[in-house]
This record gives structure tokens, sequence and C-alpha cells, in this order.
């Protein structure tokens, strides 16, 4: 799920980088809805909290005050 999170982004992130969190999910579902790891066909849980996981360990981020929510790979502040 990390890879398919992270190739998500890089692949269908607009100009700014960011990519619509629903958008992943969406192409999670799909991706895996027969895989026997996700017996019953749902993933959207597994997703969510796996990008969670990735903002915790600073691979990618929200972006801040963005409705629907949007991710990107992380990018370290500058000083």
């Amino acid at each position: 799920m990390r890879t398919h999170i992270l190739d998500a982004i890089d692949e269908h992130a607009g100009p700014d980088g960011t990519v619509p969190l629903k958008l992943v999910v969406d192409l999670a579902q799909e991706r895996y809805a027969t895989h026997p790891l996700f017996p019953k066909g749902r993933v959207r849980n597994y997703c969510t909290f796996t990008k969670v996981d990735l903002e915790a360990r600073c691979e990618v981020e929200r972006v801040p005050r963005s409705a629907p929510q949007r991710i990107m790979r992380w990018r370290p502040e500058i000083a």
C-alpha cells in the first residue's frame, strides 16, 4: 500500500505536486479489490491508515486547509 500511495502521487499529481486523497483511495480500491489480502474487497481503511503512517514517517504530507483533502510527497522546510 505504501508503494501504491507514493506511485499514485508521482503519477497523478498536478502542477503543484498534490493529488486528492480520494483519487489515491479510489485507485487503491480498483487495484486491490480482488487481491487475496483483502478478502472482502474493501481497502479504504488500509489506504487511509497507511497514508497516516507515511505522514508520521515524513514521506507524505497533507496540504493544510484543503477540502477535499490533498496530499503530496513530504518537502522539508527550507530555513
